[in-house]
């Protein structure tokens, strides 16, 4: 089975340079849209059942996606904006 399309674009696609670089060039939509991207993928991604390599594994997967969101999040707020308007919630 494949994994569906993910509905929410990638602003940070094509981008390179420190992650806390990139999303702070990021505009405030465009962050609440890479919000919504990771969380539908940790919602939706498919890993292997026992990966040989941890870097490989949901949790890990899981955890550095959280920072990212985490770190998003702080920007939006330093913005003066709510961190949590137009984040899709999951269902």
């Amino acid at each position: 089975m494949d994994t569906p399309q993910n509905p929410y674009a990638d602003p940070t696609a094509g981008r390179t340079g420190l992650v806390r670089e990139i999303l702070e060039s990021l505009t405030n939509d465009q962050l609440k849209e890479y919000v919504n991207h990771l969380l539908w993928r940790q919602a939706n991604g498919t890993f292997p059942a026992r990966p040989e390599n941890p870097y490989a594994s949901r949790g890990y997967f899981v955890y550095r996606t959280n920072n990212w969101i985490i770190q998003c999040r702080a920007i939006l707020r330093s913005r003066g904006i709510d961190p949590y308007s137009a984040i899709a919630r999951r269902k």
